[in-house]
């Protein structure tokens, strides 16, 4: 194996790693506020019928445990930041499949025209770091962005 050849496997290694990483935290992430999104929309919109209805016992259980789930569905999706999130990894997979066929694109072009240098070679894995890190970073930041703790709040008074 000649050193463009062990490039090209040492990158499909780590951006098909990092790739599933992605993929399988947007797919948890979709299917969250997908889930908490149907919870909200079945329970907020079926309370106002159920609150309607009289029932013998006076005592509507039902409207209590709608007004539960549509509070706890509301809950997680504004403090679980599901979409925003979802949408963040989906993004950082595809600018890693991206990065990914740039890079071996040019890395098989070079082996194609049989380029061995070494100088060319680095160039190119300096790129492909500088970019990989920028993806991270992006991502990383969303991440904690839509994380943060609430600012408005005071801790260190006392009430």
């Amino acid at each position: 194996m000649d050193k463009i050849e062990t490039t090209i496997e040492n990158i499909r290694e780590i951006t098909e790693k990092k790739i599933v990483w992605f993929r399988k935290r947007a797919n948890i992430c979709m299917y969250c506020f997908w889930s908490f999104s149907i919870f909200l929309g079945v329970s907020s919109t079926s309370l106002p019928l159920f609150a309607l209805l009289e029932f013998q016992s006076g005592k509507n259980w039902i409207v209590a445990i709608l007004s539960v789930i549509t509070a706890f569905c509301s809950f997680m999706l504004q403090i679980g930041n599901y979409h925003l999130l979802w949408h963040n990894y989906r993004k950082s997979e595809f600018a890693m499949e991206r990065l990914r066929q740039v890079t071996l694109s040019i890395l098989q072009n070079l082996q194609i025209e049989e380029i061995k240098s070494s100088d060319k070679i680095l160039e190119i894995l300096f790129r492909f770091h500088a970019e990989y890190e920028e993806i991270e970073m992006v991502e990383t930041n969303t991440y904690f962005g839509a994380i943060k703790s609430a600012s408005d709040i005071d801790t260190k008074s006392k009430s």
